[in-house]
């Protein structure tokens, strides 16, 4: 498990221009070079209302979100990295960690 910071909010816009993008039916996975010199892994989780429209399914699923990433990160991302996790609609099935893993494992490695 390594340590995962939160990406600040001005970083997103440069993540969403200039990072890749390999993308899942359920979520699509944005990295790009840090603009900071931390040797930090940087991730910020978007869950719009369209995916749930109440707070607490978006809050859930953004926390199980992380904590994937978080076990998964440092095994397939070598360096510093900022990264964004995009929810679409189906994400909603992703209810537990371990569904969470399996789509997260098969982003990461087509990276």
């Amino acid at each position: 498990m390594s340590r995962v910071a939160r990406l600040p909010a001005g970083a997103f816009d440069r993540v969403y221009k200039k990072g890749r993008r390999v993308s899942h039916s359920s979520l699509v996975f944005l990295v790009s070079d840090p603009e900071a010199p931390e040797a930090l892994i940087r991730l910020g989780v978007v869950v719009g209302r369209r995916v749930a429209r109440d707070a607490v399914p978006r809050n859930r699923l953004k926390r199980i979100l992380r904590e994937s990433f978080r076990h998964l990160a440092g095994a397939h991302i070598p360096g510093p990295a900022d990264c964004i996790l995009l929810a679409r609609g189906s994400a909603t099935s992703l209810k537990t960690r371990a569904a969470a893993d399996a789509v997260l494992r098969r982003l990461l490695s087509k990276l």
